[in-house]
């Protein structure tokens, strides 16, 4: 069942005209997605692409759809400062304008309901199956710039973190290197912001676009880094270094296409697209679990006192 919401003109006048579904452009964020960062940065990502592209023949602005899991509409963590659905409404409203701009209608699915059509099998990381109707897999691969990106000449003497969340095979695998990491900053005074995901979205936001590096496994700002353009330091678990960039944490969901042949899709200043891969600046991989203390350390700091 779909429920209409409200609709965003965003770059454009609000002229009181809504989406429709048979005539537009649909971002479908389902059950599976609607709580990760990468998937919902990358589906509306793909849909601001396709409206920029459009502009280059037509001078009216996109009508789209944003459909979204009634998933997405409750807190994830009791703890947490928002739900995925702000999240969500938070990338439509901070993302870059397309030229020419576009009329974002929302709708809520009802997916409690509906049996399980789409299932998404050996996904070790997701603690049930998907009830979503139609299938639309999860996906890490383009990347619209956010309207605000990182700039080196206005950056503060700081280094945004987010350590591994915890209870995760992941925290365990990466707790060596990752307190290394940190006992080296304390011990060489670097000054750390930490951000987790109980944080909301746009103080998440403001802490690494105001970076002057961002420092993540491969979690979820690791990946919104990237829309910011800001310089990353990855580490532990299925760190980009280790497994090819691109890869990422998303092999363990047993998602169709994924690999660390895939390409990301993205825009340059000039607004011409392109093909890049996700790519750090440094990775600290989970060969380094078998150095001793003191050898990680040295080998951490030589790094760092390159940036």
């Amino acid at each position: 069942m779909l429920e209409y919401i409200k609709t965003y003109y965003i770059g454009t006048e609000n002229n009181g005209k809504v989406s429709e579904i048979s005539n537009s452009e649909l971002i479908y964020i389902n059950s599976i997605g609607a709580h990760g960062w990468a998937d919902t940065c990358s589906k509306i990502s793909w849909a601001y692409m396709n409206a920029e592209l459009r502009s280059r023949f037509s001078d009216q602005p996109t009508n789209m759809c944003l459909i979204v899991s009634d998933y997405a509409f409750v807190k994830r963590k009791e703890q947490d400062e928002y739900t995925s659905f702000d999240r969500i409404e938070f990338l439509v409203n901070n993302f870059r304008p397309p030229k020419n701009g576009c009329i974002i209608s929302l709708f809520r699915i009802t997916e409690k309901e509906e049996e399980n059509i789409f299932e998404l099998e050996n996904a070790p990381l997701l603690p049930r199956k998907s009830t979503t109707q139609v299938e639309w897999p999860f996906q890490t691969h383009n990347v619209w710039p956010m309207k605000k990106t990182w700039d080196e000449n206005n950056c503060q003497d700081y280094f945004s973190f987010q350590r591994s969340e915890l209870q995760t095979f992941v925290k365990e695998r990466n707790s060596y290197i990752e307190d290394s990491i940190l006992e080296v900053m304390d011990q060489y005074g670097y000054a750390v912001k930490f951000v987790d995901y109980t944080m909301h979205p746009e103080k998440v936001y403001d802490i690494i676009l105001n970076a002057k590096t961002h420092i993540s496994y491969i979690g979820a700002t690791w990946h919104f880094a990237h829309y910011i353009n800001i310089p990353i330091i990855d580490y532990g678990e299925h760190v980009n270094s280790q497994l090819g960039a691109g890869m990422g944490i998303f092999g363990l969901l047993g998602a169709p296409g994924y690999g660390k042949e895939r390409a990301q899709m993205t825009i340059n200043s000039n607004d011409k697209f392109f093909e890049r891969r996700f790519k750090s600046r440094v990775g600290f991989g989970l060969d380094l679990n078998d150095l001793d203390k003191d050898e990680l350390k040295n080998r951490i700091i030589k790094e760092l006192i390159k940036l």
